[in-house]
């Protein structure tokens, strides 16, 4: 019975795997290779003030908490993730039965990115049109600001973007 509990920590170690608890299994490598990233404001070519500054935030803040990536500046920096924002839309997903009036509504930000490597001025990784989106209430009820929306599609968004990097590892 002992032998059972043993053959995932065997395998794993045979496989040349290692496992860090913040980003589960992944291969050695991995990590030997990791970077520095400058992250410069994201371009926002929308109507929605202070956009950039916010996904940019939470996009350091995603690459902090889920890579071993450093964040640091351009002058120093391996690498650069370089971003553009370039719609953001607002859809109304449900209306009230008894008032016709909108009660849920979803905000979908879309945005462009570029990963360059520094020194050789190689793209790693590139994407248009990502897109997330965010809900709010804005009935009577709940009374939900727009921001709340907002938010939870910049913050989704920003998972995405960590999400595409890493897929690339």
């Amino acid at each position: 019975m002992k032998w059972v509990s043993l053959v995932p920590l065997l395998i794993l170690v045979l496989s040349g795997c290692s496992f860090d608890p913040s980003f589960g299994y992944t291969s050695a490598e991995v990590w030997e290779d990791s970077r520095t990233v400058a992250v410069p404001v994201f371009e926002n070519q929308t109507l929605e003030p202070g956009l950039g500054v916010q996904l940019t935030d939470a996009v350091i803040r995603e690459l902090n908490t889920r890579t071993p990536w450093a964040v640091t500046r351009a002058g120093v920096a391996q690498t650069r993730l370089a971003g553009t924002i370039t719609n953001v839309q607002r859809q109304n997903l449900s209306t009230g039965r008894d008032t016709g009036l909108v009660s849920e509504q979803a905000i979908v930000v879309t945005m462009d990115f570029r990963l360059t490597d520094l020194t050789s001025g190689e793209v790693i990784a590139a994407r248009r049109g990502l897109s997330a989106a965010g809900t709010f209430v804005p009935d009577r009820g709940a009374g939900e600001r727009t921001e709340v929306g907002r938010r939870a599609a910049v913050q989704s968004l920003a998972r995405s973007l960590v999400d595409e990097l890493r897929e690339g590892w």
